[in-house]
């Protein structure tokens, strides 16, 4: 599970290399392990992909951080209890 923030981080630069980056944006309710980054920044008036890549830039900055001091390491459980409580 405390690798999980560094699969996220892998897995939106892949997103942003090959151009699919604003899903977490446009399906936001279908990528619930980016839903806090994008329900931040949605209402931001700039395109999707510079979204994308301020998302990575935090995930960046979580990284560096204890796992109990990231915020997306919380969000990853909270989910993970949810699924598997229903």
């Amino acid at each position: 599970m405390i690798q999980a923030t560094k699969e996220l981080h892998d897995e939106l630069e892949e997103w942003i290399r090959i151009g699919i980056s604003d899903d977490i944006f446009a399906l936001a309710n279908q990528r619930q392990q980016y839903k806090h980054y994008a329900k931040y920044w949605r209402d931001l008036q700039i395109d999707d992909a510079t979204k994308s890549k301020i998302v990575l830039y935090q995930l960046k900055k979580e990284l560096k951080k204890p796992w109990f001091f990231q915020r997306t390491f919380w969000n990853l459980l909270k989910l993970k209890i949810f699924s598997l409580l229903n």
